[in-house]
């Protein structure tokens, strides 16, 4: 059993620079179970990395004392590119100034050449072991070009075998919510539990974002055997908002993951019990943008966190020139999980969303805000 602190070197942008990304593992490299955990992939949402830090050290102390199985690796610190982005003193980590595109979207999708090349073997050939093993050889074939291409291998490859992937996010202004890979993995629901999640999204889209490209690639290689492979459970975990980065919370938080992680035997101990579930699993196509259809001043009426009806007012737009006031209201309703932290109004911009409990979404609608 070690605890290593390892440095991995992206490729340079231009010449005189490098950057780095570092890695806690703990335990034994290679073994089951395995979970990774990575903070501020957007880069300019740090609750998550605090929240690490703090979850770093309950695990030093487990180290310590001979208390971990299998392996933990944590990135606290996920994206050194978007770190180092500023406009006008204004930190702009989500999306890569250089090269465009968001830092959580266009992972490579293994879910393809997975499935030709499952096609070789009998349904009841399949293992997890097989998937595992190709995975990972496919990730180390994946070739680079640019800075951002070997951050995305990098992350990749630490994640891509392991049985929980978790990535942590934070909204603008929002409760703790989550989004999970799949909804019948028999930990999803204690994994909603111990977060205290105030919304559990379930679900995958074909944006490829970090999650769905972890979880995807099992989702197929269960069809092809015709039978569960719970090889993975990813999930996007969203704490709070931008500003929610405080000792108190952030220890609460740490404590919560350590204690799934004893639930699911990565570490010894007796977990803390349960917490009851805050919300209902709803489904990914459930849930709704609410979009401003002028431009003007944002008054929300609903705070983050509260059940909306379907056809209640969430917000106003308002323009104090003209006085003309527009209001925004849902469609179909659900949890409000989050909204915006400006209160400028830009037409055709997501305002809130919410988590409704059944399908709404049409094809090629982007389901993450």
């Amino acid at each position: 059993m070690t605890h290593q602190i390892q440095y991995e070197c992206l490729l340079p942008s231009a010449p005189g620079t490098s950057r780095t990304v570092g890695i806690h593992r703990f335990g034994v490299p290679g073994a089951l179970p395995k979970i990774y955990l990575q903070g501020a992939l957007h880069a300019d949402e740090l609750p998550g990395a605090y929240i690490l830090h703090h979850l770093i050290e309950r695990l030093r102390e487990a180290y310590r004392a001979g208390a971990i199985n299998g392996e933990i690796v944590v990135v606290p610190l996920a994206n050194p590119i978007g770190l180092a982005q500023r406009i006008q003193a204004i930190h702009a980590g989500r999306s890569d100034l250089g090269l465009g595109g968001n830092f959580n979207r266009s992972y490579t999708d293994l879910s393809v050449p997975l499935h030709q090349y499952l096609g070789r073997f009998a349904a009841e050939d399949i293992t997890e072991e097989t998937v595992r093993a190709f995975l990972k050889k496919e990730v180390d074939a994946i070739t680079l070009r640019t800075e951002l291409d070997s951050l995305k291998k990098t992350l990749l490859g630490l994640a891509i075998d392991a049985d929980y992937v978790f990535d942590l996010h934070c909204d603008d202004e929002a409760p703790v919510y989550v989004y999970l890979s799949d909804e019948s993995h028999p930990e999803a629901a204690s994994l909603a539990r111990d977060l205290g999640a105030r919304a559990a999204i379930a679900g995958t889209s074909e944006m490829a974002t970090f999650k769905d490209a972890c979880a995807r690639p099992w989702q197929i290689a269960s069809r092809i055997a015709g039978r569960p492979l719970h090889g993975c459970l990813a999930a996007t975990i969203e704490y709070r908002g931008t500003r929610d980065v405080n000792e108190e919370t952030a220890r609460m938080d740490a404590n919560r993951l350590f204690a799934f992680m004893q639930r699911v035997k990565i570490l010894d101990g007796e977990p803390e019990p349960l917490p009851p579930a805050l919300t209902p699993i709803t489904p990914l196509a459930g849930v709704e943008h609410l979009l401003a259809d002028r431009p003007g001043i944002i008054v929300f009426h609903r705070r983050p966190g509260e059940q909306i009806a379907a056809g209640e007012t969430v917000a106003e737009i308002v323009d104090p020139v003209s006085g003309d006031r527009g209001l925004v209201k849902t469609s179909h309703g659900g949890i409000l999980f989050g909204h915006v932290a400006t209160r400028l109004a830009v037409p055709g911009s997501t305002i809130a969303s919410l988590a409704g409990i059944s399908a709404r979404m049409q094809t090629g609608e982007e389901a993450y805000p």
